[in-house]
């Protein structure tokens, strides 16, 4: 063999090399592109394309469609363990929430009940006032609320119920029962819901709650509450939804309270990146109770932000919150127009990649201060929850 020739061949060999490393690449891509176009039609065989192509490439992407077929032919406890190995793993938090979503849909189709405890702390529960005097006809008088305040812990149960009826429409009901320490001291709520999912990424919900307070024995507030929310989709590089509700009250001892909210609003969630997501809701209210001087006009401005993967996997979410209501008619005794503005700040954390048992743990936190013209209304409040939140 001639030397030039030889160079030649030496020349020409990784060439050659390469060649077939991409020809095969672009065989395995083929063979992924076709097993994703089976995962409906044909799950089994897709199952086999992509475990051939995990023999030879262990990677998530393969590994999450492998779930997905499982998931797709109904094989519901072997979905369910991969996904769970799958959360083990590092992974982008745009994955995790897709992996918790499979998850739940699971659990929804083993079983639609969920329980789950949450232990809760209100610095406040009763909104006491922490005034003790008060000024009627230019003097100074002093004042003792009707409720001693006390700080409480509470036990918050809950179990709901939920049903895909056909895949435009979801059915559930959520029941919430809190009881605090006073004995007697109890909330709890009932509410059967409605969803509609349109095309694409808008749905229609309908919500109907009963709410139900009772201190010492008595009954405080019972309410039901009728809500609407219209989720367009992406509109402007935002999730914007719309969202009503009706709320009629009934207060047992206290009838000139008793009467109707109106609320209407807008809300708008984008991701700023990949990590970074803000939120912020404006809303409108309109209140009518029996006597005007507990009527009011008001608005309530929110702004949220969530941020992912700060450290660790940790996930924190700070939102702010201010409710401004103008009252109707004058007070009695004060005979001043009532004005109230509540600020609150709202955070909560968790550690997306931590599961105990299958839940996980998220610690929220809120601070309330009311301010009022009526000094007697001027109160502040904290609460405290720990929730252990259902992934699996």
């Amino acid at each position: 063999m001639s030397p030039k020739l030889i160079l030649l061949l030496i020349f020409l060999f990784p060439f050659h090399i390469h060649g077939q490393e991409g020809q095969r690449i672009s065989q395995e891509q083929a063979q992924f592109i076709r097993a994703i176009s089976l995962l409906n039609e044909d799950p089994e065989q897709a199952i086999d394309l992509l475990e051939e192509l995990y023999a030879n490439e262990q990677t998530i992407r393969i590994e999450l469609e492998i779930a997905r077929a499982y998931f797709s032919l109904g094989e519901y406890e072997i979905a369910r363990a991969k996904f769970i190995a799958i959360l083990d793993k590092e992974l982008p938090i745009s994955v995790r929430n897709n992996v918790e979503i499979f998850l739940s849909r699971i659990q929804e189709r083993q079983s639609p009940f969920e329980f789950n405890i949450n232990a809760v702390y209100d610095s406040n529960p009763m909104a006491v006032t922490t005034t003790n005097s008060v000024r009627l006809f230019g003097l100074d008088f002093d004042y003792t609320p009707q409720f001693e305040k006390r700080d409480e812990w509470g036990l918050q149960s809950s179990i709901s119920f939920r049903k895909t009826l056909s895949p435009r429409i979801i059915s559930g009901i959520n029941f919430d029962f809190t009881k605090y320490e006073i004995d007697g001291h109890q909330r709890s709520y009932l509410s059967p819901y409605l969803s509609l999912n349109g095309f694409g990424s808008s749905n229609l919900n309908f919500g109907v709650s009963g709410i139900f307070d009772t201190y010492a024995g008595e009954s405080l507030r019972n309410a039901i509450r009728l809500n609407t929310i219209y989720n367009l989709g992406i509109k402007f590089g935002s999730r914007i939804s719309l969202f009503g509700s009706t709320e009629y009250s009934n207060y047992d001892e206290y009838d000139y309270l008793n009467g109707e909210l109106y609320t209407l609003g807008v809300q708008s969630q984008r991701r700023l990146t990949e990590n970074v997501t803000m939120l912020f809701s404006y809303s409108i209210k309109n209140s009518q109770a029996i006597s005007s001087a507990y009527s009011y006009r008001g608005e309530e401005y929110r702004l949220g932000i969530t941020r992912t993967n700060l450290f660790k996997n940790l996930e924190i979410k700070i939102e702010f919150n201010k409710d401004i209501r103008d009252y109707e008619g004058l007070q009695p005794f004060f005979g001043i127009y009532r004005n109230d503005k509540t600020d609150s700040i709202s955070a909560s954390i968790t550690k997306r990649d931590f599961y105990f048992f299958g839940l996980r743990p998220v610690l929220n936190f809120t601070k309330l201060q009311n301010n009022s013209s009526v000094n007697i209304m001027n109160f502040d409040r904290d609460f405290v929850s720990l929730q252990f939140l259902k992934v699996y």
